[in-house]
């Protein structure tokens, strides 16, 4: 259920980004207390990013769960910002972050969505 999408103008080879990206994936599970098996992480870097009329190494990371705990974001953005500065080195100054929480019909995931379904 949990999707982490970061994008960032930093260089990385494929070898670089892969284990930051299983990282991504335990730390959205981990602070969304939720199982690692339904994480979807995805990182693209190299990309065309301006921040602040710069393109020094900046970062836009969207993540989405169902049932997030909106009162939780800001302790979210902590732990995203801390990921991103050690892992990629990009400051928390320059790191936007897109939370949000779809209702469960609006999920699809094996052939079907998590809205729940009501007895007959």
């Amino acid at each position: 259920m949990p999707v982490i999408h970061i994008r960032t103008n930093t260089h990385h080879s494929q070898e670089e980004i892969h284990p930051i990206c299983q990282q991504a994936s335990k730390l959205v599970a981990d602070i969304m207390n939720k199982s690692e098996n339904y994480v979807m992480a995805l990182i693209e870097c190299n990309q065309v990013l301006s921040l602040a009329g710069d393109e020094e190494p900046a970062a836009y990371l969207e993540v989405k769960c169902l049932g997030m705990d909106e009162n939780r974001t800001e302790e979210f953005a902590r732990s995203l910002c801390r990921f991103m500065h050690q892992s990629m080195g990009i400051p928390p100054e320059r790191c936007y972050i897109e939370f949000s929480s779809p209702s469960r019909h609006m999920w699809g995931w094996n052939n079907n969505t998590f809205a729940v379904k009501k007895s007959a």
